[in-house]
């Protein structure tokens, strides 16, 4: 119970954040956001403390059901979030990514902690699962942050090529930065994939019996790394930047979608899946 109250209070200070955010799109100048920005860090703490409560009267780390997977990721994406608004000072970044993470709280409180995965109890005491969730969760808040930002460079770039360049774009950083951001959101997201990856493998090897490499999550996962890989390879080899830093991000973030309800939701994964 009193975690539910904490995920409501973070979902209750999202949508502080989000309307003063929207407010800034009215405000002439470089207002500060005053109010977004400490909202933003309010629900950060909400989270991270209702995931303490659940994990502590769980007994264990708090992803055994798919309610809590979905809060975790959620923990995840306010967290970047916070930093990106709070540090980068990009502001508008909110405008998009908190009503996604609002939805995504609601539809995780809907969920029932009755919908497990397989053996969840059993392999959450394994060292290399409690590692392989957060890396990969963190790993996908990344790459979504990338997507946002690269949503944002790409209608600045329109805006300006056809003229129409609209106040609120005077708050966003230069299109430089902004490719600099979702190049970087890229590369920390890659460096956790590949961690989240090594220490799935390595857990892998404890659970034979349940793991299998046909598993739907395992396939989209390799998928995933090759996607970013070969992004980062030609990023570093002929210099692609901008536009298609952009694109790339948006298409891994469906990609990340595609992932996460094939592992999670559909049935098809044997060890990720929940029932």
């Amino acid at each position: 119970m009193v975690d539910t109250i904490l995920y409501i209070c973070a979902t209750f200070s999202l949508v502080v954040t989000f309307i003063a955010t929207l407010r800034l799109l009215w405000t002439k100048g470089e207002t500060p956001n005053r109010i977004g920005i400490p909202a933003a860090w309010v629900a950060v703490g909400c989270m991270g403390l209702g995931l303490l409560v659940n994990g502590l009267q769980l007994g264990s780390f708090p992803a055994a059901t798919l309610k809590d997977s979905l809060l975790l990721l959620s923990f995840f994406l306010i967290a970047t979030n916070a930093v990106v608004i709070a540090i980068l000072r990009f502001d508008l970044l909110a405008a998009i990514l908190t009503p996604c993470i609002i939805l995504l709280n609601i539809m995780s409180l809907s969920f029932d902690r009755l919908v497990k995965a397989p053996s969840a109890e059993s392999y959450l005491q394994s060292a290399f699962a409690v590692l392989h969730i957060p890396f990969f969760l963190l790993s996908y808040a990344l790459f979504i942050l990338a997507a946002g930002i690269g949503i944002l460079y790409i209608a600045l770039d329109y805006q300006m090529k056809n003229k129409s360049y609209l106040r609120l774009f005077n708050r966003f950083p230069p299109l430089m930065r902004m490719d600099h951001y979702t190049h970087r959101c890229i590369t920390f997201g890659f460096v956790f994939l590949t961690v989240g990856i090594v220490t799935g493998w390595l857990f892998a090897q404890q659970v034979r019996t349940m793991f299998s490499y046909m598993d739907a999550k395992v396939l989209s996962s390799v998928v995933l790394w090759l996607y970013y890989i070969v992004y980062l390879h030609l990023r570093m080899r002929i210099g692609w930047i901008g536009k298609r830093t952009g694109y790339v991000a948006i298409t891994g973030c469906v990609l990340i979608v595609i992932a996460y309800v094939s592992g999670n939701f559909l049935g098809v994964s044997n060890i990720h899946g929940y029932q």
